[in-house]
């Protein structure tokens, strides 16, 4: 595979760079239908959030934001939860 990828650049002059980008957002990309399916009554919206986990990883170039930021939004979810039960079926819906 890295001799693909050497000979690919050397042909098209991509600079690692750019190929990291592609590749990294080709992940990203993928994985919005698979997370989708594991959250299929929220599938956009859930999609959306981990599009922007995504973005938010190769934005700032570390996982742990998107981490921390995954770890929030769980947080006030369940705190929204279980203090006001009601709102959550206004977020997402029923």
């Amino acid at each position: 595979i890295v001799g693909v990828v050497q000979a690919l650049r050397r042909k098209t002059a991509i600079s690692w760079y750019w190929l990291g980008c592609a590749v990294i957002w080709a992940a990203v990309i993928l994985i919005f239908p698979l997370f989708s399916v594991y959250h299929p009554e929220y599938a956009f919206p859930i999609g959306l959030l981990g599009l922007f986990f995504g973005w938010l990883s190769v934005h700032l170039g570390c996982l742990s934001a998107a981490i921390f930021t995954h770890a929030l939004h769980n947080s006030i979810t369940i705190s929204v939860t279980v203090l006001f039960p009601q709102v959550i079926h206004w977020v997402y819906g029923e």
